[in-house]
């Protein structure tokens, strides 16, 4: 019977404590506040120990799931930074666009082609039933 009362002194406590109200409840303002222009996020490039740190967690075995995947996204952002910025300054935006078409037309002939096989093994499967049945 003790245990009640104790738990409802507790909850009734926490119920009537300015402190935790005003802690749920911030002060309403009437001030309008103005949005300031987003500014760009800033690409924090890493040192040479954060990328040697990165590396060797990437290469440890044990290491958990969550701190290879903080490595990788490290590394990860260096190399498509530098990737970024050296293909930029030494390619036209030309010969960009050409290698890009070029891309798309192989990814097509790609996907053409395994079409095509998938299309040769499902006819060759549907030859060979019919000739176990005859």
């Amino acid at each position: 019977m003790a245990a009640k009362s104790s738990t409802t002194k507790k909850s009734a406590s926490a119920k009537t404590s300015p402190t935790r109200t005003a802690r749920l409840k911030p002060a309403k303002t009437t001030a309008r506040k103005t949005a300031a222009p987003a500014a760009a996020p800033e690409v924090i490039e890493p040192g040479r120990d954060e990328l040697r740190e990165a590396a060797r967690v990437l290469k440890t075995k044990g290491t958990k799931k969550r701190e290879k995947r903080a490595a990788a996204a490290v590394m990860s952002n260096y190399g498509s930074k530098r990737g970024g910025q050296n293909r930029a300054r030494n390619l036209t935006p030309e010969l960009r666009k050409e290698i890009a078409r070029m891309g798309g037309l192989k990814r097509q002939e790609i996907a053409r082609q395994q079409r095509e096989l998938r299309e040769a093994v499902v006819e060759s499967a549907a030859k060979k039933k019919a000739r176990r049945k005859a």
